[in-house]
């Protein structure tokens, strides 16, 4: 093989990195086309509100690529997860506690607390949660009642 063939190659880490930029560069548009607007929340009447909050009965509009808006009644209280990265990010808005399901909770639980232990009031009680893997059927959804379902369409 000639050196100029592994010179011109596209690298594995090349590969990474340019779809990191493409990923950032994302974010960063999607972020900035709001034009600064602050996001608008409809109440129950479906009048404008940008105030509304759970108890003053108001609804939360969510823009979810390629289904649209999605309106929700208040903020969801349980919440099935598929896959780790989505009970992460409910921790991280503070609302771990509506995590009712999760993608092996023996194995990444423990991952979990091994980074939520280093920062400060941060916690999940993961003990306990359905592993869906296990008994991924319409029935385990009925059963744990779900407000809404955070699963990958891949």
């Amino acid at each position: 093989m000639d050196e100029t063939d592994d010179i011109d190659s596209l690298t594995r880490r090349n590969y990474l990195a340019g779809g990191g930029l493409l990923l950032g560069t994302s974010i960063v548009a999607g972020c900035s086309s709001h034009g600064g607007e602050r996001p608008s929340t409809a109440t129950s009447g479906g009048e404008e509100a940008g105030t509304s909050t759970p108890s003053d009965g108001g609804s939360y509009v969510a823009s979810l690529s390629p289904v649209g808006e999605v309106e929700f009644d208040s903020v969801p209280e349980n919440v099935f997860t598929m896959y780790n990265q989505y009970a992460d990010m409910l921790v991280a808005l503070n609302h771990g506690d509506a995590v009712n399901s999760m993608f092996v909770p023996d194995m990444a639980g423990p991952s979990m607390d091994h980074y939520y232990e280093r920062l400060s009031g941060v916690s999940f009680d993961w003990n306990g949660l359905p592993n869906p893997y296990d008994n991924f059927s319409k029935e385990l959804f009925y059963s744990l009642g779900s407000d809404v379902h955070f699963l990958d369409p891949a």
